[in-house]
């Protein structure tokens, strides 16, 4: 029985939380072919919510419980967390599994603040919308529109309609 594709904005939620139980001095291999990468512990992690009784086990064994393109998903939104700060990069030194250049990950201070409750990021689009709809209940659908829109549009770095995005939804906004 084929099980159904996680949701990218389940995937971020709990990549979110996963990255949250990191101890600040640790770090996580990247590599899949190196036994407890952090792929590996995120799928077994995965495996106990979303995958199948005696089954989830064996595939996250064998780094198969992700789909090709939920293991994209994961890896964009690691990507996402280097480039705004919140993992870092960096060379496994020769204690580490990892000789390979930013084979490994570390959360920054700065990326635990941001994640510990922070502002949500802008590519957590659930999160930032909930937000968005708790810290300001009186926009109208319309603005809600655009601002998404202008989410989606920062997620695809396309940052002048970003802009174009914002700005029209700022006009929805009745002052």
């Amino acid at each position: 029985m084929v099980r159904a594709r996680i949701p990218r904005e389940v995937l971020e939620d709990r990549l979110r939380k996963f990255v949250l139980t990191w101890r600040d001095t640790e770090v996580w291999e990247l590599a899949e072919s190196v036994g407890g990468n952090l792929m590996y512990q995120f799928q077994a992690i995965l495996g106990t919510e979303f995958g199948e009784p005696e089954l989830w086990q064996i595939e996250a064994n064998n780094n198969s419980f992700l789909t090709n393109e939920e293991r994209r998903d994961v890896y964009d939104m690691l990507w996402s967390y280097v480039q705004t700060g919140i993992l870092r990069p960096i060379t496994g030194g020769p204690m580490n599994q990892s000789q390979t250049a930013w084979g490994e990950l570390y959360i920054t201070p700065y990326g635990r603040e941001v994640l510990s409750g922070g502002s949500p990021l802008p590519e957590d689009t659930q999160e930032f919308l909930q937000s968005l709809k708790t810290e300001a209940p009186q926009l109208d659908s319309t603005a809600h529109f655009y601002v998404e829109q202008a989410l989606r549009a920062f997620r695809a770095r396309l940052y002048a309609a970003t802009a174009v995005m914002n700005a029209r939804g700022a006009l929805a906004v009745d002052y």
